[in-house]
């Protein structure tokens, strides 16, 4: 009796901790990269010849120092981590130190990814940005209609034998 009080105990603890340390679907936010590639089409199709190579150049410009960023990240992390396991009391300053620089490149990156979004407003005329506006409107109205419909399509109950 008191051995499975004690399993139940373990697993009403466990259970919850299990449920909330998964990801939710779009966990950080990120765009699905279909989506990701027909906003690029889009993109595209309002573009001049001119205004679309001076968009790759930015964007193949972000991407690579996104890349340094995200790799001085992960250093920073795993530093982080080793320093935690090193000992039952790491060093506060060390941590806290480790913290702050993971905290500043993380705040590089948001700054990047803004300042990549300003210019491209730079990049684009108002007739343009408005073009894309509804085009997006136009695309997450299609995406939200699909989920929708697939969430509550109607399945078959299974027959048992």
């Amino acid at each position: 009796m008191k051995r499975n009080s004690l399993w139940i105990a373990a697993a009403l603890l466990l259970v919850p901790a299990l449920l909330l340390a998964q990801p939710g679907p779009m966990h950080g936010k990120k765009m699905p990269a279909g989506a990701k590639m027909m906003l690029g089409e889009k993109i595209r199709s309002i573009l001049n010849e001119d205004q679309l190579k001076k968009w790759e150049a930015l964007r193949v410009d972000f991407q690579k120092k996104r890349n340094e960023l995200q790799a001085k990240l992960k250093n920073a992390r795993l530093d982080l981590r080793q320093l935690m396991k090193s000992k039952r009391v790491p060093d506060e300053k060390k941590v806290y130190a480790k913290l702050d620089e993971i905290q500043k490149l993380n705040a590089q990156l948001k700054r990047m990814a803004i300042a990549q979004q300003l210019e491209f407003r730079k990049l684009i005329t108002d007739e343009q940005w408005q073009k894309l506006k509804e085009l997006k409107r136009k695309g997450m109205a299609k995406m939200m209609k699909h989920r929708f419909e697939r969430r509550h399509e109607r399945r078959p109950i299974p027959r048992s034998r």
